[in-house]
């Protein structure tokens, strides 16, 4: 795969970790681009501009438009440009599922504005020419509905909708799933004793850190206050612990600046649960079962995992 078609997954309008600006100048006023906007399945809403050559479609990590719901393959499908400029020709890279093109099974096909494309069984999306402005306030809009403004990370509504998600998905596929829960350790004191400003500073770095820390196919976002939540797929609670045990000392290590030349160190507690220990029927369970585990950590001096491993 070609340098530039490896890089072109960081040239989409919106992606699920950040936000990324499309580049508006340099383009002649009413310019048009071909987008792929996912309308079902784990990433919907989120557009992608068709700006590389050759695109491919799938779960693989070098794929540039990464889908991780059920029934999408690895290398799942590819969009390129046709011979005419502005045409675009999808095809089917042998994938277990198929590739539907409004609704017909296809090895291979053209695309035309407002197409539909299946991409295996639950994943439903839309092709699309846009004007470039109108799409960079559609990324915009999607944006504030679905991301925390402070810190990037996704807000609690979407947080419950990928949780739910995951959980199905585990028990489906009898695999793991690991639910991190975290809050930073006497925060009311960072805003009493130096100010909100520093207070929302702390969070926002512990939103990069996060996003620094975090593979593609986990789920975080801002619980609440100085409260974060993370779904860690392919977990156990083993590997969990040792995920929040890395976070842990990250976060020891990060350090916000103060006036004077002076550093701020924080610490946070975590809580971490898995499917694959307690039971748990319902994804609710496994959120009550974190947050308890968190406020065990608090209870046992703060600074510190603790996980169902660790209940006596």
């Amino acid at each position: 795969m070609a340098e530039d078609e490896e890089n072109s997954f960081e040239q989409t309008i919106v992606v699920d970790r950040t936000s990324l600006d499309m580049d508006v100048l340099g383009r002649p006023e009413g310019a048009e681009i071909a987008v792929l906007t996912v309308l079902t399945g784990n990433r919907r809403g989120v557009s992608f501009e068709l700006r590389s050559e050759r695109i491919v479609v799938g779960r693989g990590d070098r794929c540039q438009i990464r889908l991780d719901d059920d029934g999408i393959s690895r290398n799942h499908a590819q969009i390129k440009r046709a011979t005419a400029a502005d045409d675009y020709e999808l095809e089917d890279l042998g994938s277990t599922n198929g590739t539907y093109l409004n609704g017909l099974k296809v090895k291979t096909g053209t695309l035309t504005h407002g197409d539909r494309v299946a991409f295996g069984t639950d994943t439903v999306a839309k092709f699309e020419y846009q004007d470039l402005q109108e799409a960079k306030l559609r990324a915009e809009i999607y944006q504030r509905a679905t991301r925390d403004p402070l810190t990037g990370l996704l807000n609690r509504r979407v947080f419950f909708e990928r949780l739910r998600e995951e959980f199905s998905f585990a028990r489906r596929h009898g695999t793991p799933l690991s639910l991190l829960m975290f809050d930073v350790d006497h925060f009311k004191s960072v805003n009493d004793t130096h100010g909100h400003a520093v207070g929302d500073e702390v969070l926002r770095g512990m939103g990069r850190l996060l996003l620094d820390l975090c593979r593609d196919e986990d789920v975080v976002c801002r619980y609440g206050g100085e409260e974060f939540a993370l779904v860690a797929r392919g977990l156990d609670v083993g590997q969990g612990v040792a995920f929040g045990e890395r976070i842990r000392q990250c976060v020891e290590l990060m350090k916000t600046p103060l006036d004077g030349g002076r550093e701020l160190q924080i610490t946070v507690s975590i809580g971490v649960a898995s499917t694959g220990g307690l039971a748990h029927n319902k994804p609710e369970e496994l959120l009550a079962d974190a947050d308890h585990l968190l406020y065990r950590a608090k209870e046992q001096g703060r600074n510190r995992v603790e996980s169902e491993n660790t209940l006596t």
